[in-house]
C-alpha cells in the first residue's frame, strides 16, 4: 500500500457502523411500548394516552427532519468543506425543528394547536 492511501471498507466496517444504528431504532421503538404501558396504567388512561399519541405524534412529524439529516449527513460528506456545510445545514434545520417545537409548547398558538384542531 502507497503512503497516504486507505484501505477500502469491507463489510465488516459496515456492519460495525450501521448495526448500532439499527439497534438505536429498536430501542426507541421499545421505549414507547414501555412509555405506553406505564401511561395506560394512570388514573385517567384514556386521556393520557390520547394527549401522549398526540403530542408524540406531533413531535414525530416536526423531528423527522433532524432523523433525516443523519442520513444525509453520512451519505453527503467528503471532505472537511462538505462537513462545515453540512454542520452550518444541520444546525439551522435544528433550530427550526426546535422552534417549531417551542412555538407549541410555550405560546397560545400550541392550546390552539393541541386544545382547538385535537
Amino acid at each position: 500500500m502507497s503512503v497516504g492511501a486507505r484501505p477500502g471498507t469491507t463489510v465488516r466496517d459496515a456492519y460495525a457502523f450501521f448495526v448500532p444504528l439499527m439497534l438505536m431504532a429498536e430501542l426507541m421503538m421499545i421505549s414507547h411500548a414501555v412509555v405506553t404501558a406505564f401511561l395506560a396504567r394512570m388514573p385517567e388512561p384514556q386521556a393520557v394516552l390520547a394527549a401522549y399519541s398526540v403530542s408524540f405524534y406531533t413531535h414525530a412529524v416536526l423531528g423527522s427532519p433532524v432523523w433525516a439529516l443523519q442520513i444525509i449527513v453520512l451519505s453527503f460528506i467528503r471532505d472537511r468543506a462538505s462537513l462545515h456545510r453540512l454542520a452550518r445545514f444541520g444546525a439551522l434545520l435544528v433550530c427550526a425543528v426546535v422552534a417549531a417545537q417551542l412555538l407549541l409548547g410555550l405560546t397560545p398558538l400550541g392550546d390552539w394547536f393541541f386544545g382547538g384542531l385535537f
